[in-house]
């Protein structure tokens, strides 16, 4: 039986795709993709949002999954949060956009998030902060349109690479083409965040023939390969 409590003690990646699942596994690795961010609650409201990459963790009990399935895909693979706090990840820490924090910031670094890349220069030692925060509530792009969400909800920890936090861009929506999301993404595709099968805790798929895949492509999962229906909440 799955425990109750309120956060899980394992950092659960969500991913959307049999064959990027089976890579992950073989490869041993997640890899930073780009992503944006909703900054508007900075900018007084006005759009404006960040891109920059992550890889993206929650700790969200899986008897309470299922919106991060729909959202995010219906593979799991969960690892320990050992693993997580030695590899260098951290939780997201939410922001409220009515709350002094929120108004704090945006008094002092509002006029630096111009449309381009931002410079560390101009945060001072805010800077390191800067891709670990998020609204507690915003919008989200999701395909060709924007949804508004409950952040917080998400229980994200997240890593992004030290070396490419210089790569931050600022602008007012994200209109990027398919090539340019492929050239960015292939510029950070070399940076892998590295796991061992000892570091899984649990990996969740869809069929029996899905598990037994996953047990000849890295034997040492024999027995943490489970299947959504067989999971007891």
């Amino acid at each position: 039986m799955l425990s109750n409590d309120p956060k899980a003690n394992e950092l659960y990646r969500y991913v959307r795709g049999w064959k990027r699942l089976c890579s992950t596994i073989e490869r041993s690795e997640f890899i930073p993709r780009f992503c944006e961010e909703d900054f508007s609650w900075i900018t007084n409201g006005r759009p404006r949002c960040l891109i920059f990459p992550m890889i993206c963790f929650c700790d969200i009990p899986l008897s309470k999954s299922k919106s991060q399935r729909l959202a995010y895909g219906d593979f799991v693979i969960g690892l320990t949060k050992d693993w997580g706090v030695r590899s260098g990840l951290n939780p997201v820490m939410y922001v409220s956009a009515k709350s002094e924090l929120a108004k704090s910031l945006s008094d002092k670094f509002c006029c630096n998030f111009s449309d381009g890349k931002l410079l560390a220069s101009d945060f001072g030692d805010f800077w390191p902060m800067l891709p670990y925060l998020k609204p507690v509530q915003g919008f989200q792009k999701s395909g060709s349109h924007s949804e508004f969400k409950s952040f917080e909800q998400e229980m994200e920890w997240r890593f992004v690479p030290d070396n490419w936090r210089n790569l931050i861009e600022s602008r007012a929506s994200d209109e990027r083409t398919k090539t340019e999301k492929r050239k960015q993404n292939d510029a950070v595709f070399h940076i892998q965040l590295k796991f061992n099968p000892s570091d899984i805790e649990i990996v969740i798929v869809k069929t029996l023939g899905q598990r037994k895949a996953l047990h000849k492509i890295q034997p040492a999962l024999r027995g943490k390969v489970k299947l959504w229906s067989k999971i007891r909440w």
